[in-house]
């Protein structure tokens, strides 16, 4: 487009709506008046912290069934995993601002978005033709986001129509990748698990709306969480020291169509690579018996990509424990048909135990409308 434009038009205005973890949709307000920009204003874009929608909801629970991990020797330990739409509050430490577990309170300071520009409908065949993977940071004066390196676009009018595609973090190409932009069709995001667990982040997507060429107003990107993740609580676990956490045979690749907003099929070489994958996390936590000690927390939680876990007959967990007084050992467990799908936008919690008598009543009360995780 002629960047030497000089009639008076709006500057393209993205606001975010950053979503907490563990919720559903979350309308979001256009109504806010915008200020008239001229062609020589950079883009801008805001966050907002939208309270939760209004219309209460009951949050989904799954539950697994009893495990037991079992070494060579000592005595075994046993888990029960449990799905929820989100961290049961009476278990989830404080939020942090350094956590992997991203909530409106610590929203990444940048994100990338895509954009389409097209007449008519929208199509398969089209092309990332307006921004491809711009970087948006940002100001630490200000607290706006704009596009990084002093980039600007504008509306190209009511002759065309556009949509909107951003997600969050920029991770590093050998673990999540773009689709060309020559590429017809859909934004298609490759994701690779990363090996250290500590590398984990909490991938988010959002998807607009088709909006027409003067649009002229902010743009509500929502974002959604669209990984399962992963934490473990000690349940009247006998005293000692978890020093890892280990899950292996998991997929460790898949690709998302953010058209569609969601995970596509695994193809034959995703498929092959499950047995491959072992992803541990070093912890040397002191456990101190009592009920529900948090393992892990949104500090150290794991990020995985969404399957079908009781179809994977290698999936498992391995756990290196030494209780007081006794001997380390490396406690096994296999996953098949006993624990919950990782769904997008869940949270799969382990409840370890001495006991294989793990009876968890999880009340997560009502819960605004405002996200999957």
């Amino acid at each position: 487009m002629n960047m030497s434009l000089t009639k008076t038009i709006r500057n393209i205005t993205l606001r975010t709506s950053v979503l907490y973890a563990l919720a559903g949709f979350l309308t979001v307000s256009c109504s806010d008046d915008t200020e008239n920009i001229t062609s020589d204003s950079e883009m801008m874009f805001s966050t907002t912290n939208n309270d939760w929608a209004s219309g209460q909801t009951k949050p989904k629970v799954e539950y697994g069934e009893v495990i037991k991990l079992e070494s060579e020797s000592g005595s075994p330990l046993y888990f029960r995993a449990v799905s929820t739409d989100r961290p049961d509050v009476a278990f989830s430490p404080e939020a942090s601002t350094r956590g992997p577990l991203v909530k409106k309170e610590n929203m990444y300071e940048s994100f990338q978005v895509s954009a389409y520009r097209y007449i008519g409908a929208w199509s398969n065949t089209l092309t990332l033709n307006y921004i491809y993977n711009e970087t948006i940071t940002k100001d630490i004066t200000s607290g706006s986001y704009k596009p990084a390196g002093g980039r600007r676009y504008y509306w190209p009018g009511s002759s065309y129509n556009m949509r909107f595609f951003a997600h969050a973090p920029n991770l590093d190409a050998t673990v999540l990748s773009i689709s060309p932009k020559e590429q017809q069709g859909s934004v298609i995001l490759t994701y690779t698990t990363p090996q250290s667990i500590n590398s984990h982040k909490d991938l988010l997507v959002a998807v607009s709306d088709e909006v027409p060429g003067n649009y002229n107003r902010p743009v509500p990107l929502r974002f959604k969480h669209v990984f399962t993740a992963l934490r473990v609580v000690a349940r009247n676990m006998r005293p000692g020291i978890v020093k890892s956490i280990s899950i292996a045979g998991v997929f460790p690749k898949r690709r998302y169509d953010m058209a569609a907003n969601d995970w596509m099929q695994f193809t034959r070489e995703e498929y092959k690579m499950y047995a491959q994958a072992v992803y541990t996390l070093n912890l040397n936590v002191a456990i101190t018996g009592e009920k529900d000690q948090p393992i892990t927390d949104e500090n150290n939680m794991m990020f995985f990509i969404p399957q079908p876990l009781p179809r994977n007959d290698v999936a498992e967990m391995r756990i290196v424990y030494q209780p007081t007084g006794g001997q380390e050992q490396t406690l096994v467990a296999k996953l098949l048909n006993k624990t919950p799908n990782w769904e997008k936008g869940k949270v799969i919690t382990f409840y370890i135990s001495t006991s294989d008598n793990i009876s968890i009543d999880t009340d997560l009360g009502d819960f605004g409308d405002g996200g999957d995780l």
